[in-house]
Protein backbone atom coordinates (compact mmCIF):
# COMPACT_ATOMS: atom_id res chain seq x y z
CA UNK A 1 0.00 0.00 0.00
CA UNK A 2 1.50 3.31 -1.05
CA UNK A 3 0.79 6.59 0.71
CA UNK A 4 1.48 10.23 -0.12
CA UNK A 5 1.04 13.06 2.40
CA UNK A 6 0.47 16.64 1.29
CA UNK A 7 -0.76 20.03 2.55
CA UNK A 8 0.69 19.38 6.02
CA UNK A 9 0.07 22.19 8.50
CA UNK A 10 0.59 22.38 12.22
CA UNK A 11 -0.79 24.40 15.07
CA UNK A 12 0.16 24.05 18.71
CA UNK A 13 -1.79 20.83 19.20
CA UNK A 14 -3.08 19.65 15.84
CA UNK A 15 -1.57 18.37 12.60
CA UNK A 16 -3.73 18.67 9.48
CA UNK A 17 -3.09 17.44 5.98
CA UNK A 18 -4.17 15.31 3.07
CA UNK A 19 -3.43 11.66 2.43
CA UNK A 20 -3.62 9.72 -0.81
CA UNK A 21 -3.45 5.93 -0.60
CA UNK A 22 -3.28 3.40 -3.40
CA UNK A 23 -3.56 -0.33 -2.85
CA UNK A 24 -3.03 -3.32 -5.09
CA UNK A 25 -6.06 -4.98 -3.47
CA UNK A 26 -9.55 -3.59 -2.73
CA UNK A 27 -9.94 -2.11 0.75
CA UNK A 28 -13.17 -2.61 2.71
CA UNK A 29 -12.80 0.25 5.21
CA UNK A 30 -10.84 3.22 3.87
CA UNK A 31 -11.50 5.29 6.98
CA UNK A 32 -9.72 2.74 9.20
CA UNK A 33 -6.96 2.20 6.63
CA UNK A 34 -6.26 5.96 6.60
CA UNK A 35 -6.25 6.18 10.39
CA UNK A 36 -3.83 3.26 10.73
CA UNK A 37 -1.50 4.75 8.12
CA UNK A 38 -1.49 8.18 9.81
CA UNK A 39 -0.91 6.70 13.27
CA UNK A 40 2.00 4.58 12.02
CA UNK A 41 3.52 7.58 10.25
CA UNK A 42 3.27 9.69 13.41
CA UNK A 43 4.63 7.06 15.81
CA UNK A 44 7.47 5.55 13.79
CA UNK A 45 8.44 7.80 10.88
CA UNK A 46 7.32 11.33 11.67
CA UNK A 47 5.97 14.05 9.42
CA UNK A 48 8.91 15.71 7.72
CA UNK A 49 9.08 19.51 7.60
CA UNK A 50 6.57 19.92 10.43
CA UNK A 51 6.83 20.63 14.13
CA UNK A 52 5.62 17.09 14.85
CA UNK A 53 8.28 14.50 14.34
CA UNK A 54 7.72 11.07 15.79
CA UNK A 55 7.99 10.91 19.56
CA UNK A 56 11.77 10.60 19.91
CA UNK A 57 11.40 9.21 23.38
CA UNK A 58 9.09 6.34 22.38
CA UNK A 59 10.20 3.52 24.68
CA UNK A 60 8.51 0.60 22.93
CA UNK A 61 6.42 -0.25 19.92
CA UNK A 62 2.64 0.03 20.26
CA UNK A 63 1.59 -3.60 19.77
CA UNK A 64 -1.62 -3.53 21.82
CA UNK A 65 -4.43 -3.41 19.23
CA UNK A 66 -6.98 -2.08 21.74
CA UNK A 67 -4.70 0.81 22.67
CA UNK A 68 -3.90 1.51 19.01
CA UNK A 69 -7.64 1.71 18.33
CA UNK A 70 -7.97 4.22 21.18
CA UNK A 71 -5.18 6.31 19.64
CA UNK A 72 -6.95 6.23 16.28
CA UNK A 73 -9.91 8.07 17.88
CA UNK A 74 -7.62 11.13 17.89
CA UNK A 75 -7.48 11.07 14.08
CA UNK A 76 -10.40 12.72 12.32
CA UNK A 77 -10.92 11.84 8.66
CA UNK A 78 -12.81 14.32 6.48
CA UNK A 79 -13.56 14.56 2.79
CA UNK A 80 -13.01 10.85 2.17
CA UNK A 81 -12.96 10.34 -1.60
CA UNK A 82 -12.76 6.74 -2.71
CA UNK A 83 -13.24 6.90 -6.45
CA UNK A 84 -12.16 3.32 -6.87
CA UNK A 85 -11.87 0.45 -4.43
CA UNK A 86 -8.09 0.59 -4.74
CA UNK A 87 -7.50 4.36 -4.36
CA UNK A 88 -8.48 6.88 -1.74
CA UNK A 89 -7.85 10.52 -0.88
CA UNK A 90 -8.83 12.15 2.38
CA UNK A 91 -8.12 15.12 4.58
CA UNK A 92 -7.27 14.52 8.20
CA UNK A 93 -6.64 16.12 11.57
CA UNK A 94 -4.44 14.47 14.17
CA UNK A 95 -4.90 15.68 17.75
CA UNK A 96 -1.25 15.42 18.74
CA UNK A 97 -1.75 16.76 22.28
CA UNK A 98 -4.31 14.08 23.18
CA UNK A 99 -2.24 11.36 21.50
CA UNK A 100 0.90 12.33 23.41
CA UNK A 101 -1.05 12.42 26.69
CA UNK A 102 -2.38 8.91 26.08
CA UNK A 103 1.13 7.67 25.24
CA UNK A 104 2.42 9.24 28.46
CA UNK A 105 -0.35 7.70 30.57
CA UNK A 106 0.35 4.22 29.21
CA UNK A 107 4.12 4.52 29.69
CA UNK A 108 5.10 4.58 26.01
CA UNK A 109 6.80 7.95 26.42
CA UNK A 110 8.00 9.73 29.59
CA UNK A 111 5.72 12.41 31.03
CA UNK A 112 6.52 15.96 29.91
CA UNK A 113 9.32 17.50 31.91
CA UNK A 114 10.65 14.27 33.40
Amino acid sequence: MGAVYSDLRTSEQVLTGALTISSSMPVKNWNEACQKRILHKYLYEGFENTAFWRPQELKKEVKDDAFANELMHNIYITELDQQKRKNCRCKFQLNVAATRKMLENEGYIPAFGY
